[in-house]
């Protein structure tokens, strides 16, 4: 699958633990081309405006940048290879058990699903990754 990837470094090890989300590197399988933008190009439509001091939702945030980025996308930034950043906050928001099962093990709801588990996931991982869709929810709606 192609999307944004972060260069990392051969001995990598992770720095990010939130909840039961672990930072892992990615491997660009066909790397076509490398930009270097500014962080409101790359992760600012990522960033909410309005609660982004929340904890909560800060975790969220880095669970969902770590684990969902290289798939889906908002606009030009991101992944487009899934359904798009406010598809995922509407799922989030309004079927949270549906978008559990479906982060946890993609293939128990779709068998062709090319979605990759995330079966560490627990509640705490979850709530902050709701919290977080939420806060982005409310800024699509005010706007």
């Amino acid at each position: 699958m192609l999307g944004p990837y972060c260069v990392v470094h051969e001995s990598f090890s992770p720095i990010e633990t939130v909840y039961g989300y672990v930072e892992q590197p990615r491997i660009a399988p066909g790397v076509v081309a490398l930009e270097l933008t500014r962080f409101a190009q790359s992760l600012g439509p990522f960033t909410p405006k309005e609660s982004g001091n929340d904890p909560e939702v800060v975790k969220g945030q880095k669970i969902a940048v770590g684990s969902c980025i290289s798939c889906h996308g908002v606009g030009n930034a991101g992944g487009q290879d899934g359904p798009p950043w406010t598809v995922l906050a509407d799922r989030a928001v309004n079927s949270k058990d549906t978008f559990r099962q479906k982060v946890k093990e993609p293939r128990s709801l779709n068998p062709s699903s090319h979605m990759p588990p995330h079966p560490t996931f627990d509640n705490n991982t979850f709530n902050a990754l709701e919290a977080y869709f939420k806060a982005i929810k409310a800024e699509e709606i005010s706007r």
